[in-house]
């Protein structure tokens, strides 16, 4: 068994078609622990990665930059892509945005040694949701923030642990408190991805729920609308909060992916 209690393997199972799981913002690998169990015992090879700078030490993790997020899922993909008949990317929330900035370059590029075989968006982060800030927007008060409090390096995550699941929000597997400058990065990231669905013609799978006190639900459901791919499918939580992986639906999004994947086989 390549998970425990505590945790999981980051690279179990064997196959021709590989799953590559990036968590969300503040998140870990504990992502996927629910996810990663039932696919890995059956035909695919499942890897979850750590995006850089999380996890690790104030420090490192202000430092890190959206091109080692990006240059992370590049090199993982690339690596896998040879060994393997396909290749989908599994990204929860921030590693959603990273995903679809990544397929966004790759479809520039000469080469498709790291071009996925398509997306199965896990409440991307689309657009970050004002539901807690209903005064000022949460961008608005990031900024503001910036030249209130110069010398603070520090704030508190504007995407905290959001499960209705008891047992999910009493676990620490995340960064509850974030540097600034990883906000400023992911706003960046987002406003890079805006207005661009059109232009990725992946196949996609994407999940929201309604309960999403992080990100704006509404955002990624238009998004999902725009989407250049003919081969896109949209499921809708009720129950869930933001971190749907291991929440209440939890099965609900793992029958969808299975379902996905098995109408998508290799050649």
């Amino acid at each position: 068994m390549p998970w425990t209690e505590e945790g999981l393997v980051p690279d179990a199972g064997e196959g021709d078609v590989a799953l590559l799981m990036a968590h969300g913002f503040g998140d870990s690998l504990q992502t996927y622990r629910k996810l990663m169990p039932e696919p890995a015992q059956n035909g695919y090879h499942c890897k979850a990665i750590p995006l850089p700078g999380f996890g690790k030490d104030v420090d490192t993790y202000a430092a890190a930059e959206v091109e080692q997020w990006l240059g992370k899922v590049e090199d993982e993909m690339a690596a896998l892509k040879q060994s393997h008949r396909q290749v989908w990317i599994v990204p929860h929330s921030l590693g959603g945005a990273i995903s679809i900035n990544h397929g966004l370059n790759q479809k520039h590029s000469k080469s498709d040694a790291a071009m996925p075989e398509g997306l199965l968006l896990l409440a991307p982060a689309i657009e970050v949701s004002n539901q807690r800030s209903p005064i000022f927007s949460t961008r608005f008060l990031h900024e503001w923030s910036k030249y209130a409090l110069p010398s603070s390096r520090i704030t508190r995550s504007p995407f905290p642990m959001d499960a209705h699941d008891p047992a999910e929000r009493e676990r620490e597997h995340r960064n509850i408190f974030s540097p600034r400058p990883i906000v400023t990065n992911t706003v960046t990231l987002f406003d890079a991805n805006r207005g661009r669905a059109s232009e990725l013609r992946l196949p996609r799978l994407v999940v929201l729920t309604e309960q999403d006190r992080a990100v704006n639900s509404g955002a990624t459901a238009d998004t999902f609308e725009q989407l250049g791919s003919s081969e896109k499918e949209l499921l809708r939580l009720n129950l869930s909060g933001r971190n749907v992986p291991v929440d209440v639906e939890w099965k609900t999004v793992g029958k969808a992916i299975k379902t996905f994947l098995t109408s998508h086989p290799p050649p």
